[in-house]
């Protein structure tokens, strides 16, 4: 189970509609356990003759099996796009100079708020100083993260100021930088938190 895009940090018991499993376990990290919960001395079955599950499971309410549908490992990277698209359109509408948008920049960001889920997570992450060299090109930089969850729906797509993430951006008021040589740099990621049911 060593996947970076598992927002799970520790894992205490595993269950099923049949049996609930205790992590006896040194660790919880869920890239390190054994799942093995045939194995007594890693895992301890909740229910046991002396505990029937049949006086606990019905009224736990876990009668039906949970399905797990994965989204399209591009589906969050393409939607991310869509959002970038909508910022730059609303931003040149809001800004009565021309815009020049600087790409590499917006990589370099991408990456850099990528790295700052997977540090909030928990997750060791190359200490890499992109940030550092952006300043040290551009000395006058200005801009923060914004930071909104997006639980999928078509709000964040609409190319409207009534748009949550545009409205976000145009209350950061950077569009009102009158220099007309001014540069601009944009990124959106969504770190997808699986458990969406589309």
């Amino acid at each position: 189970m060593p996947d970076a895009l598992c927002p799970l940090m520790s894992v205490g018991c595993v269950f099923d509609n049949s049996q609930i499993w205790v992590n006896i376990q040194i660790t919880h990290d869920p890239s390190k356990l054994d799942y093995q919960f045939e194995n007594r001395k890693l895992w301890k079955p909740f229910f046991t003759p002396k505990w029937d599950k049949s006086r606990y499971i019905e009224t736990m309410g876990i009668t039906n099996k949970l399905h797990y549908f994965e989204m399209p490992g591009d589906y969050y990277i393409i939607r991310a796009q869509k959002m970038e698209r909508i910022i730059e359109h609303r931003f040149r509408n809001w800004r009565h100079l021309p815009t020049r948008w600087d790409l590499g920049i917006c990589k370099i960001l991408r990456d850099c708020l990528f790295n700052f889920e997977l540090h909030k997570q928990g997750k060791t992450i190359d200490k890499s100083n992109d940030i550092e060299k952006v300043r040290d090109i551009y000395d006058g930089m200005y801009g923060f993260p914004l930071n909104l969850a997006d639980s999928g729906d078509d709000d964040f797509l609409k190319n409207s100021d009534k748009n949550p993430i545009v409205s976000a951006v145009k209350n950061t008021a950077v569009h009102e930088n009158e220099n007309p040589t001014a540069r601009f740099a944009r990124a959106v990621v969504i770190y997808p938190y699986h458990n969406k049911n589309r």
